[in-house]
């Protein structure tokens, strides 16, 4: 079966993502200071630092292939455009939720901050994953969905983070890894519709 899929692409979204896994989880205080981030009044980059250029290095490649593929279907500008700003507001979303996973006051909301990121990221995968088969299955999918919105709402009203900053509710602050992602995807993505056929 034949893919349109680019090898390099996705090989290197796999390492990049086996690269943040394994950062992520790096001891410190004895793994060499290379490894991890450079401090921001240091002029260098350690191992970690390279997981979000590598992102958006990809991202950047990614989307003449994918537009030139959805145009090439007879997808329309207004199509191309709604496509754009959904996966850009699905970015910043999980962006925000994720940034503020590490503010969760459990006294405060009820919850653990282990078991409010579990959930978040469950809703998560419930609402965005790319489901097999969900012509054959449309009622079972849009189910999965509702109920990873209901898991979010409910996630965001119980948030409290006892901290005076926006009175302790959730904040966008630098908007987390996924949401200057999807700032930069926004950009990039109306920039190459607008001028994908000028040489300038």
């Amino acid at each position: 079966m034949s893919s349109n899929r680019i090898d390099s692409i996705d090989i290197m979204r796999g390492l990049t993502l086996l690269l943040m896994l394994f950062v992520n989880d790096l001891n410190m205080d004895v793994a060499p200071v290379w490894l991890g981030h450079m401090k921001a009044d240091f002029d260098g980059m350690g191992l970690a630092d390279w997981v979000f250029p590598g992102f958006l290095f990809m991202v950047g490649m990614a989307i003449p292939f994918a537009f030139s593929s959805r145009i090439s279907q007879g997808l329309t500008a207004a199509e191309n455009s709604r496509h754009i700003f959904t996966r850009t507001v699905s970015l910043l979303v999980i962006g925000i939720l994720m940034l503020n996973t590490a503010r969760v006051d459990p006294s405060l909301t009820g919850i653990s901050k282990n078991l409010w990121a579990l959930l978040m990221y469950i809703a998560v995968f419930l609402i965005w994953n790319n489901y097999r088969n969900k012509e054959d299955k449309p009622f079972t999918v849009t189910g999965f969905r509702l109920a990873g919105i209901g898991i979010l709402i409910l996630l965001v009203f119980k948030f409290k983070s006892g901290q005076p900053e926006n009175e302790g509710s959730l904040i966008t602050g630098w908007w987390g890894i996924l949401g200057l992602i999807g700032w930069g995807y926004l950009v990039s993505a109306f920039t190459y519709l607008l001028c994908r056929d000028s040489l300038v």
